[in-house]
């Protein structure tokens, strides 16, 4: 049954990202997603099919007992190229997915995320029957094998994101959460920003924007002020931080600025400058460098931290090589399982043979007591011939 286990895949590591979707299920909602991945199911004979598409891997596994060879793989991914396509079989492929639910080949390795969306794309597509026992069985133990790696090793345990390092070095100077925030810019960077303060109870953020509608969406549920670049030099309330990111061609934040802002108290205030170029004058960082986090120096932090969660490969992948003798083990007994159903029936059906032809002439010839015992006997030989082997086989697999 392991041999039947396929994968077929292209992620970063084999194409830049924007040619990724080229070979992705393309679909415009749930429905029409369902619908295509039965059509690819039911056009390559496909016994299960599960698919997986992130922001940096499309990844189709299925169980199929014909052979995958190029032909199969051309057909697959008609009218696109295939050299880059990585196909994985039986062990390789269990290990594979192992590999990729514990984000060793992610983009950032350590990141948990992929942990979720695996686990959200099969329970969103067992509901359309896609899948069955095999895949059931190697996604559980997919899950758990991901889940001991970053539990038994360092491999998630060192950020590497700059926002959080950011939100981790500011946590450091043991502000409160109920302390004032600036946010400068609305865009991706400081929408995570707002994410891992909010985590950290930060309700109190005012929002400016050059666009003063995505300001005051990201100020929706907070308890700060929004409004565009311009107003920003209007805010006179008392803040304790003030985060920038708003990918201009100079700083947004000038020394006069930041003066005004802070009333002439910068050595009181907390500046963090994520933008590139910098969002904060530079004369900033280095006359006050204990008070200015600036992103050179949250990228060598995770750039060190990167480097730690790698040396945590080795010690994950002994954790999935003793994932992949479970699955086997319990792969073998799931078939001997799925066997040994068909045994109750056939013992059934010679004991009604014995009872109802071979015998017949003998039973007919006995009183109804005697009949009554044999049939007790019967039953209680037919109950314990069903149990033997499955017990053996249980005890086989202990």
């Amino acid at each position: 049954m392991l041999s039947t286990i396929h994968i077929l895949t292209v992620s970063h590591k084999e194409l830049s990202l924007d040619r990724l979707p080229d070979y992705s299920v393309v679909h415009h909602d749930e429905q029409q997603l369902r619908t295509r991945l039965l059509e690819i199911k039911h056009r390559h004979n496909l016994d299960e099919l599960f698919y997986l598409n992130t922001c940096n891997r499309v990844l189709y596994l299925f169980v199929q007992k014909q052979p995958v060879d190029d032909d199969f793989i051309n057909e697959f991914f008609i009218d696109r190229a295939t050299d880059s396509i990585k196909h994985y079989r039986g062990e390789k492929a269990v290990f594979y997915l192992f590999q990729v639910a514990s984000s060793i080949h992610s983009m950032v390795v350590g990141e948990r995320e992929i942990i979720t969306q695996l686990r959200t794309a099969y329970e969103q597509q067992r509901k359309w029957m896609l899948s069955g026992d095999a895949l059931r069985l190697l996604i559980q133990h997919t899950i758990r094998a991901a889940k001991k790696v970053y539990a038994a090793t360092k491999i998630g345990e060192k950020p590497v994101s700059v926002v959080s390092l950011a939100v981790q070095r500011l946590l450091e100077f043991k502000i409160s959460s109920s302390i004032p925030i600036i946010l400068v810019g609305a865009g991706t960077t400081n929408q995570l920003v707002v994410r891992h303060l909010t985590k950290k109870g930060f309700r109190n953020i005012s929002v400016y924007n050059r666009s003063k509608h995505k300001a005051q969406q990201l100020v929706q549920g907070l308890a700060g002020k929004w409004g565009s670049l311009d107003d920003l030099i209007s805010h006179d309330l008392e803040f304790g931080c003030l985060i920038a990111c708003t990918g201009a061609p100079g700083p947004t934040v000038t020394p006069d600025l930041a003066n005004k802002l802070a009333k002439g108290k910068i050595q009181e205030k907390i500046w963090i400058d994520l933008g590139l170029p910098s969002d904060i004058d530079t004369s900033l960082h280095h006359e006050y460098p204990d008070r200015v986090i600036n992103l050179h120096s949250l990228q060598e932090v995770a750039k060190t931290n990167l480097g730690i969660r790698a040396k945590e490969i080795c010690q994950a992948n002994d954790i999935l090589e003793a994932a992949m003798t479970n699955f086997g083990q319990s792969l073998v007994q799931r078939r001997i399982e799925k066997a040994f159903t068909k045994i109750p029936i056939q013992i059934r059906d010679i004991k009604e043979k014995a009872l109802t032809e071979v015998f017949k002439r003998d039973l007919d010839s006995l009183d109804l007591q005697t009949k009554e015992v044999i049939s007790k006997m019967m039953n209680y030989m037919e109950k314990k011939c069903i149990s033997v082997p499955m017990k053996a086989a249980r005890e086989a697999n202990m």
